[in-house]
């Protein structure tokens, strides 16, 4: 009817004004097809019923990404920890190499200090 189209019309016109999601004028035209306010409703709750399980979807692959970001960092930090501890092993296995090459170069004698001059 025209005032049908008139209400419609309008409909599109305020949701695209308003910042409204546009599935406002689905469920508008989903309510005034029903042919009694039983129907109507049946329509509403089905309607919400998707969205809902939708949103829980949504949120249930988030939690789950979330989750699985969350092991990738772990496993990255456990490997930097690991890889540092590592490092700092080989440099005090280096540290004592050196200080042992030392020694044998200069025939396990210690180092003589100069002899103090009288003045």
């Amino acid at each position: 009817s025209a005032q049908m189209k008139e209400n419609l019309s309008n409909l599109v016109l305020q949701t695209a004004t308003s910042g409204m999601p546009t599935k406002v004028i689905k469920n508008y035209l989903v309510v005034t097809r029903a042919e009694s306010l039983t129907e109507a409703e049946n329509e509403i709750d089905a309607i919400i019923y998707k969205e809902e399980k939708a949103e829980a979807e949504k949120l249930a692959v988030d939690r789950e990404i979330a989750m699985a970001q969350n092991q990738a960092n772990n496993a990255t930090q456990e490997r930097m920890t690991q890889t540092t501890a590592q490092a700092g092993l080989e440099k005090t296995a280096m540290d004592n190499e050196t200080k042992l090459i030392d020694t044998m170069l200069k025939g396990g004698q210690k180092e003589k200090k100069p002899l103090k001059t009288p003045k």
